[in-house]
Protein backbone atom coordinates (compact mmCIF):
# COMPACT_ATOMS: atom_id res chain seq x y z
CA UNK A 1 0.00 0.00 0.00
CA UNK A 2 2.78 2.46 0.94
CA UNK A 3 4.63 1.72 -2.31
CA UNK A 4 1.45 2.38 -4.33
CA UNK A 5 1.01 5.76 -2.67
CA UNK A 6 4.57 6.70 -3.51
CA UNK A 7 4.04 5.61 -7.08
CA UNK A 8 0.92 7.79 -7.40
CA UNK A 9 2.78 10.93 -6.31
CA UNK A 10 5.73 10.59 -8.66
CA UNK A 11 6.07 13.26 -11.33
CA UNK A 12 8.35 12.71 -14.32
CA UNK A 13 9.03 15.56 -16.71
CA UNK A 14 10.04 15.06 -20.32
CA UNK A 15 10.80 18.36 -21.99
CA UNK A 16 11.47 18.64 -25.72
CA UNK A 17 12.18 21.91 -27.54
CA UNK A 18 9.72 23.26 -30.12
CA UNK A 19 10.51 23.89 -33.80
CA UNK A 20 11.53 27.53 -33.38
CA UNK A 21 13.88 26.77 -30.47
CA UNK A 22 15.50 23.89 -32.39
CA UNK A 23 16.08 26.16 -35.39
CA UNK A 24 17.60 28.87 -33.20
CA UNK A 25 19.96 26.43 -31.46
CA UNK A 26 20.82 24.34 -34.54
CA UNK A 27 24.60 24.85 -34.45
CA UNK A 28 25.00 25.15 -30.67
CA UNK A 29 26.69 22.45 -28.62
CA UNK A 30 25.20 21.29 -25.35
CA UNK A 31 27.53 20.94 -22.41
CA UNK A 32 27.25 19.88 -18.82
CA UNK A 33 28.11 22.32 -16.08
CA UNK A 34 29.91 20.74 -13.14
CA UNK A 35 28.28 21.13 -9.72
CA UNK A 36 29.96 23.49 -7.31
CA UNK A 37 32.36 21.89 -4.86
CA UNK A 38 31.04 21.46 -1.32
CA UNK A 39 32.38 23.84 1.29
CA UNK A 40 31.78 24.30 5.01
CA UNK A 41 28.65 26.26 5.84
CA UNK A 42 28.01 27.81 9.28
CA UNK A 43 24.30 28.13 10.06
CA UNK A 44 24.31 29.23 13.68
CA UNK A 45 26.43 30.07 16.69
CA UNK A 46 25.47 29.35 20.28
CA UNK A 47 27.07 29.27 23.70
CA UNK A 48 26.16 27.71 27.00
CA UNK A 49 25.80 30.80 29.19
CA UNK A 50 22.21 32.11 29.10
CA UNK A 51 22.97 35.35 30.98
CA UNK A 52 25.46 36.37 28.27
CA UNK A 53 24.23 38.01 24.99
CA UNK A 54 24.68 35.73 21.97
CA UNK A 55 27.49 37.60 20.22
CA UNK A 56 29.38 38.59 23.38
CA UNK A 57 31.98 36.05 24.44
CA UNK A 58 34.89 35.71 26.84
CA UNK A 59 38.19 33.88 26.46
CA UNK A 60 37.83 30.27 27.59
CA UNK A 61 34.12 30.20 26.80
CA UNK A 62 32.54 27.09 25.30
CA UNK A 63 30.98 27.82 21.87
CA UNK A 64 29.04 25.69 19.40
CA UNK A 65 28.81 26.12 15.63
CA UNK A 66 26.08 24.28 13.71
CA UNK A 67 25.95 23.81 9.96
CA UNK A 68 27.15 21.53 7.17
CA UNK A 69 30.58 20.06 6.29
CA UNK A 70 32.15 21.51 9.46
CA UNK A 71 34.30 18.54 10.49
CA UNK A 72 38.00 19.40 10.55
CA UNK A 73 40.96 17.04 10.41
CA UNK A 74 43.30 17.81 13.34
CA UNK A 75 46.22 16.20 11.45
CA UNK A 76 46.44 19.23 9.16
CA UNK A 77 47.76 22.43 10.71
CA UNK A 78 45.82 24.67 8.32
CA UNK A 79 42.42 23.15 9.19
CA UNK A 80 40.39 24.23 12.20
CA UNK A 81 38.32 26.98 13.77
CA UNK A 82 39.94 30.40 13.58
CA UNK A 83 39.17 33.81 15.07
CA UNK A 84 40.22 36.75 12.90
CA UNK A 85 40.43 40.19 14.52
CA UNK A 86 39.93 43.50 12.73
CA UNK A 87 43.66 44.01 12.39
CA UNK A 88 44.01 40.60 10.68
CA UNK A 89 45.44 38.94 13.80
CA UNK A 90 44.48 35.25 13.76
CA UNK A 91 44.00 32.78 16.63
CA UNK A 92 43.42 29.08 16.10
CA UNK A 93 41.15 27.18 18.48
CA UNK A 94 43.31 24.49 20.09
CA UNK A 95 40.69 22.49 21.95
CA UNK A 96 37.82 20.94 19.97
CA UNK A 97 35.29 19.12 22.17
CA UNK A 98 32.91 17.88 19.43
CA UNK A 99 34.12 17.55 15.84
CA UNK A 100 31.36 16.17 13.58
CA UNK A 101 30.17 17.37 10.14
CA UNK A 102 27.08 19.13 11.53
CA UNK A 103 28.53 20.63 14.73
CA UNK A 104 31.74 21.94 16.25
CA UNK A 105 31.97 22.56 20.00
CA UNK A 106 35.17 24.24 21.16
CA UNK A 107 36.86 26.38 23.82
CA UNK A 108 37.89 29.88 22.85
CA UNK A 109 41.63 30.57 23.28
CA UNK A 110 42.65 32.22 26.55
CA UNK A 111 44.85 34.81 24.81
CA UNK A 112 42.00 36.57 22.95
CA UNK A 113 42.10 40.36 23.44
CA UNK A 114 39.10 42.61 23.94
CA UNK A 115 37.46 43.58 20.65
CA UNK A 116 35.59 42.43 17.56
CA UNK A 117 36.53 39.26 15.71
CA UNK A 118 35.06 36.88 13.13
CA UNK A 119 34.75 33.09 13.35
CA UNK A 120 36.03 31.00 10.43
CA UNK A 121 35.99 27.26 9.76
CA UNK A 122 38.71 26.04 7.40
CA UNK A 123 38.67 22.42 6.21
CA UNK A 124 38.96 20.05 3.28
CA UNK A 125 35.56 18.63 2.36
CA UNK A 126 34.89 15.25 0.79
CA UNK A 127 38.50 14.11 0.39
CA UNK A 128 39.45 17.23 -1.58
CA UNK A 129 42.98 18.63 -1.40
CA UNK A 130 41.71 22.21 -1.64
CA UNK A 131 41.29 24.07 1.65
CA UNK A 132 37.84 25.69 1.84
CA UNK A 133 36.46 28.10 4.44
CA UNK A 134 33.31 29.76 5.67
CA UNK A 135 33.04 32.81 7.92
CA UNK A 136 30.19 33.30 10.39
CA UNK A 137 27.90 36.07 9.14
CA UNK A 138 28.17 38.30 12.24
CA UNK A 139 31.11 39.56 14.25
CA UNK A 140 31.46 38.51 17.84
CA UNK A 141 32.67 40.78 20.62
CA UNK A 142 35.25 39.39 23.03
CA UNK A 143 35.53 40.93 26.48
CA UNK A 144 38.49 40.01 28.67
CA UNK A 145 38.21 40.09 32.44
CA UNK A 146 40.23 38.61 35.30
CA UNK A 147 37.38 36.22 36.07
CA UNK A 148 37.36 34.80 32.55
CA UNK A 149 41.00 33.65 32.87
CA UNK A 150 40.15 31.87 36.14
CA UNK A 151 37.05 30.28 34.56
CA UNK A 152 39.10 29.12 31.58
CA UNK A 153 41.66 27.38 33.80
CA UNK A 154 38.88 25.77 35.88
CA UNK A 155 37.03 24.50 32.81
CA UNK A 156 40.24 23.19 31.24
CA UNK A 157 41.04 21.28 34.45
CA UNK A 158 37.51 19.83 34.56
CA UNK A 159 37.78 18.64 30.95
CA UNK A 160 41.17 17.07 31.66
CA UNK A 161 39.75 15.25 34.69
CA UNK A 162 36.79 13.96 32.63
CA UNK A 163 39.15 12.72 29.91
CA UNK A 164 41.33 10.92 32.48
CA UNK A 165 38.26 9.33 34.06
CA UNK A 166 37.02 8.21 30.62
CA UNK A 167 40.35 6.61 29.71
CA UNK A 168 40.58 4.90 33.10
CA UNK A 169 37.06 3.51 32.67
CA UNK A 170 37.94 2.25 29.17
CA UNK A 171 41.07 0.52 30.47
CA UNK A 172 39.09 -1.08 33.29
CA UNK A 173 36.48 -2.37 30.81
CA UNK A 174 39.21 -3.74 28.53
CA UNK A 175 40.78 -5.62 31.43
CA UNK A 176 37.39 -7.00 32.53
CA UNK A 177 36.33 -8.07 29.03
CA UNK A 178 39.65 -9.07 27.57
Amino acid sequence: MFYTLLKLHLLRLNITPGKRLRQQLKGEKAYRKEPSAPRPYIESLSHFEPQQPLHHVRPGMLLSLSGHHLKVDPQFEDEGVYLVADRQRVWKVAQLITNVPSQLVFLLPAELPTGQCRLQVRCRVGGSTELRQDTYRESIYCKVSAASEWQFRTLRNQISQCALFYFAACEMLKSLLG
